[in-house]
């Protein structure tokens, strides 16, 4: 069929016919001849459906009005702002915790235990007009409180503690707005037995929330390390899984990969040299409620970590948000990165000479095995072209997860600066988001590798297209400049050149793509720390006072 049938047809017509294709192929139609160009671009639902794409973003339609002349209009907006930009705004909050013993961090909300009360903090978003908001519930809950978790989408608060005798983990269910029972859940409180509990070394809790359902990882001090993951259905109570720790292995933390799998650290301790340690995917709707990590008959796909990473005690999963996110009740989201550019952050602590390790790993990448009929996953079938190595020092830092979407950000200490003696301290922020990769790709730079065995690292990090072509990395040398955006005087240009690890016994290829901005300390002096949220940024210096910065 030639570009003259269309001619003579309606264009309503023509914009029925289109719509129906996936964004990539309407993109593909524009190009046809000028009648198609014209109908797409006089569409704004069409334009609308490719600008999503084009920048790796799905909507959230309870935030968003019902036209797609004005839902374009509010995305131009995000997408022209400086949140493409990775541009920090000018004016700061200040955020004052007198209490800094249980806290969370997520989204834009920031909540700390004061007493018997839990304080909210909501950030301002000046890109959905969002106000600043500050609140209080009490505490109701029997018992001292061990931790708690949220989801502000689902106004939803978790609260956590645990008993020794008889040893039970007990949950419950409140709103985040008013702390009474959550209207959506069918008991206020959910008990649960556990295996021996030993509190003389305290007690610690990871708690994670996926639409419906929510994951405790519950650590008895020894070492740090979990002997008890548990999953429920927060709604209805039910327990979908108790992955319990045995003997060799460490069961270290976790994340949600999907509404129905979860990815383990379970660190197997070595005895023997060709012990290969990795990620659990693991199943958790699959009827098999209790489960030793050591079974690996129940795991979907383990996915090996780099095969000269030896001597592992540690190895931390963390990602924020969870796939299931914005909830049904959220009306402020409106545009939020697509589930598959989640990224994953794997932080890996090893005695040998390579010392801590960094891995970022998008979401598309620890999934993509799942249904092949194969469970062991070498690093080169996954991670290579899934993952990326940043050089983070994270050895003491105040966050577990530096990440919301496709965005990370880290406080490093400027290695340039120490060549010179000048103690200080930069700001860092990444974008791993494929899409927005491919739309910025102003400077290129070749394979970066140090050749010769037993001479040095062997860290590859360059992109790779659709095709498994070698592009280069693409990171944006003095976009924010040219486009009038400067965030402080004294920001650095954008970062072209990729990391490296230099360790003798490192050898690993990580080839994903990203971008990174980076920028002068915040705070006037000391060590900073640093969490991003949905579109702002929390520093926090070694007095444990935060300012916040918009995105």
């Amino acid at each position: 069929m030639g570009p003259s049938i269309f001619a003579n047809l309606p264009f309503e017509l023509l914009e029925r016919i289109i719509r129906q294709q996936e964004p990539a192929r309407i993109a593909v139609s524009r190009e046809v001849c000028k009648t198609l160009k014209t109908v797409v671009d006089n569409s704004p639902a069409m334009v609308y459906t490719i600008t999503l794409a084009k920048y790796g973003l799905k909507e959230n339609p309870a935030a968003l009005p019902v036209s797609a002349a004005e839902r374009l209009g509010l995305l131009n907006a995000q997408v022209n702002s400086s949140w493409v930009e990775m541009q920090p705004g000018e004016d700061t909050e200040e955020l004052i915790t007198p209490s800094f013993r249980l806290w969370e961090f997520f989204g834009n909300v920031f909540a700390h235990v004061i007493d018997n009360n839990i304080i909210f903090n909501q950030f301002a978003s000046p890109r959905t007009n969002r106000p600043r908001l500050t609140w209080e519930v009490p505490l109701r809950m029997r018992g001292a409180l061990g931790d708690f978790g949220m989801d502000p989408s689902q106004d939803l608060l978790i609260l956590a503690r645990s008993d020794v005798s008889p040893p039970v983990l007990t949950l419950a269910f409140r709103t985040m707005s008013t702390g009474h029972g959550h209207p959506m859940a069918k008991l206020t409180e959910l008990t649960i037995p556990t295996q021996a509990i030993d509190a003389s070394l305290g007690l610690s809790y990871h708690i994670s929330v996926c639409g419906t359902f929510a994951c405790i990882l519950l650590n008895d001090g020894d070492d740090g390390n979990g002997f008890g993951l548990f999953i429920i259905d927060w709604k209805t109570g039910e327990l979908c899984m108790d992955l319990r720790r045995s003997d060799g292995y460490d069961l270290v933390s976790f994340a949600f990969v999907s509404e129905t799998q979860i990815a383990v650290c379970a660190v197997e301790r070595e005895e023997e040299e060709d012990v290969v340690q990795g990620i659990r995917i693991y199943n958790f709707l699959s009827g098999q409620r209790i489960v030793s990590v050591a079974d690996r008959d129940c795991v979907d796909l383990f996915l090996e970590l780099p095969g000269n990473f030896r001597a592992v005690y540690d190895c931390t999963i963390r990602s924020d948000p969870t796939p299931a996110w914005p909830g049904p009740g959220d009306t402020f989201t409106q545009f939020y990165d697509h589930p598959d550019e989640l990224i994953y952050t794997i932080f890996v602590r090893s005695l040998g000479e390579h010392d801590d390790v960094t891995l970022v790993v998008r979401r598309a990448s620890l999934l993509e095995h799942l249904g092949r009929g194969v469970r062991d996953i070498p690093w080169s079938d996954w991670g290579e072209r899934g993952a990326s190595c940043v050089d983070i020092i994270d050895g003491d830092s105040y966050w577990t997860c530096r990440t919301f979407g496709s965005l990370m950000v880290a406080a490093n200490i400027d290695t340039e600066a120490l060549t010179i003696n000048i103690d200080t301290e930069a700001l860092t922020i990444y974008d791993f988001n494929q899409k927005r990769a491919r739309l910025f790709p102003e400077s290129l730079t070749s394979r970066s590798e140090s050749t010769g065995k037993g001479e040095g690292t062997r860290l590859t990090l360059v992109p790779f297209d659709d095709k498994g072509e070698h592009v280069g990395v693409l990171e944006g040398k003095d976009e924010g400049k040219e486009k009038g955006q400067d965030a402080t005087e004294d920001e650095f240009d954008w970062e072209t050149e990729s990391e490296n690890i230099t360790n003798d016994s490192f050898d690993c290829i990580a080839s994903l793509p990203f971008r990174k901005r980076v920028f002068p300390n915040i705070l006037s002096e000391g060590r900073q720390d640093a969490m991003i949220g949905l579109d702002c940024i929390l520093i926090i210096d070694d007095e444990a006072q935060f300012c916040v910065l918009s995105l």
